[in-house]
């Protein structure tokens, strides 16, 4: 299960299906601190979230 403050507006970020830069996510969440960032991403990886890993 995924869990967090921040986890559901990363997927949002996420473009379905598509590639995208780290510093275009992080523009998209200017509230959220790259540290957060990172590891929602990391846990999103870990859970096989599509596009959330490296194309």
């Amino acid at each position: 299960m995924l869990r967090g403050r921040w986890t559901t507006l990363v997927v949002r970020g996420l473009p379905a299906g598509g590639v995208y830069a780290y510093s275009e996510l992080a523009a998209a969440l200017p509230g959220l601190s790259d540290k957060v960032l990172t590891e929602r991403l990391a846990q999103l990886v870990d859970a096989g979230w599509p596009g959330a890993g490296n194309p």
